[in-house]
């Protein structure tokens, strides 16, 4: 998929090469996300010497430093596709493991360094969170995005390549807008009425209704806050080649996740049929979020089975003996069964057959140990 840099200079591609590894680096430090819903991009470091207590430089230097380092973006993806926005609590968890801190838990928000109060507030496992910090902006830049990701995990592989071409579209739509305005104002002329070209990008890359069309734009044009980042091309110990990309925003690595997966993988968004929670699918047959909901799954269509089964025998044995001639008995049940159930449940005769005769043979059992108590 070309992009807009190689547009722009006229680079080609030379190679294709599949066994290349691609990784994510954010900085392994927290974060400030500001009470609208922002993030403070720069990093801040603790002082080289700090007057802390060494249960916090601990906690720093090996807890967070370290947990931080081994994010995996395409579980925070998980997890944010799937929060319920409304639980604070499940919500400041979140914030934690993608590397958020509060500004409100800052006593000078913004300011180059950590100072001895903000370690001692966010010394601990959930980066000083708390449900009062979680604004009203902060749910909604989250849900903004959340939408947005969720969509793009659940198109088509067609279709995730036409909607980026067609925020790619829309982005120079706009410009020319922009363009054909200003000579517009230029000229002491300003009667022309130009539709505004996000309606029709939305309509047209079926977008979720209520999202923003820039965040929409970003998100399909690059990784949510970036239309381009940069990359390293280098070996590891092991021989093999490595692309590492840089970031420093968590949610641009997230929305980075899901460019590479579409484009590298064939991974997706499924609902699962059981509980309804998404997950990614890295099978083309899945269709459950874990081996508990296929299995209730599995048990719940049995049940059914059976039960339409059972309904089934009844009513062929209720059958006059004119309307029986001519009819397989096994073959009859079945059909009736794909027939009552509208078509979700496709038996097969000897498999209708094998498990009434079970069915009948456990009926019996519990006959004849309820005679022998009784005797």
């Amino acid at each position: 998929m070309a992009t807009r840099v190689q547009h722009d200079y006229g680079v080609s591609a030379i190679l294709t090469v599949p066994n290349v590894r691609v990784v994510i680096h954010v900085a392994d430090w927290p974060m400030e996300l500001m009470v609208d819903g922002g993030e403070e991009n720069f990093l801040r470091v603790i002082p080289e010497a700090p007057v802390l207590s060494q249960p916090h430089l601990d906690f720093f230097e090996s807890i967070l430093r370290d947990r931080l380092r081994h994010r995996d973006w395409r579980q925070l993806r998980g997890s944010l596709i799937n929060l319920d926005l409304d639980q604070m609590e499940l919500v400041s968890k979140w914030l934690a493991s993608a590397g958020y801190i509060p500004q409100a838990a800052m006593s000078e928000p913004s300011a180059r360094y950590f100072s001895r109060e903000d370690v001692a507030n966010i010394a601990n496992e959930t980066l000083g969170w708390k449900p009062e910090y979680v604004t009203p902006a902060i749910i909604a830049s989250l849900k903004k995005y959340r939408d947005v990701f969720a969509w793009l995990m659940g198109l088509g592989q067609q279709q995730f390549r036409r909607a980026v071409e067609q925020a790619f579209e829309f982005d120079d739509d706009r410009r020319e807008r922009n363009r054909i305005y200003l000579r517009e104002i230029l000229s002491g002329d300003t009667r022309l009425k130009l539709k505004d070209p996000a309606i029709a990008f939305m309509a047209e890359s079926k977008a979720p209704a209520g999202t923003d069309p820039e965040t929409v734009r970003l998100c399909l044009q690059g990784t949510g806050t970036a239309q381009a980042l940069s990359a390293r091309f280098w070996w590891h110990s092991d021989g093999k080649p490595i692309v590492t990309i840089d970031t420093n925003s968590p949610l641009n690595a997230i929305g980075l996740s899901i460019h590479i997966d579409r484009n590298f993988s064939r991974r997706n968004w499924i609902v699962c049929d059981t509980c309804g929670k998404g997950r990614d699918r890295t099978r083309g047959r899945d269709r459950f979020c874990s081996a508990r909901c296929r299995h209730r799954f599995n048990t719940t269509k049995r049940r059914e089975k059976i039960k339409l089964l059972l309904e089934s025998e009844r009513a062929w044995a209720e059958l006059p003996e004119w309307k029986r001639r001519g009819k397989e008995r096994w073959r009859w049940i079945s059909a009736r069964v794909e027939r009552v159930s509208r078509g979700n449940l496709n038996v097969d005769p000897s498999w209708a057959k094998r498990e009434l005769s079970k069915i009948k043979a456990r009926k019996q059992n519990r006959r004849r140990d309820v005679t022998r108590k009784a005797q």
